[in-house]
């Protein structure tokens, strides 16, 4: 997995030496605007990852919780959101994944 953190996508496209797909600009401004919505600011940086899926996953467990710190609108704080029911959390590859229900970011934080 690489990644590579840039201030806009015309850094990234000039460090990756290529244009990129229509799609992947479409995703990375999803992922600004999700930023935006809730840390109520610019992102400072923006991470690009070509992260690769595996075909073939474990289930580990399952995530009750998740505890965080983030910025939000200037100030540091730190977060916590209880699942239920629990998410499955996945190894593949070299990674970790969480398969998410049906949750959405507002104002208020991560809301089912």
């Amino acid at each position: 997995m690489k990644t590579v953190k840039v201030k806009n996508l015309r850094q990234l496209e000039g460090i990756l030496g290529v244009q990129l797909p229509k799609e992947v600009k479409k995703d990375i401004r999803q992922a600004i605007k999700f930023y935006k919505r809730f840390h109520k600011s610019n992102p400072k940086e923006i991470e690009y990852t070509d992260l690769n899926i595996p075909s073939a996953l474990v289930k580990l467990g399952d995530v009750l919780s998740v505890l965080y710190i983030a910025e939000k609108e200037g100030d540091m704080d730190i977060y916590a959101h209880a699942f239920q029911p629990p998410l499955p959390l996945y190894a593949g590859g070299d990674g970790l994944l969480v398969i998410r229900g049906e949750f959405f970011i507002e104002k208020e934080g991560i809301l089912k």
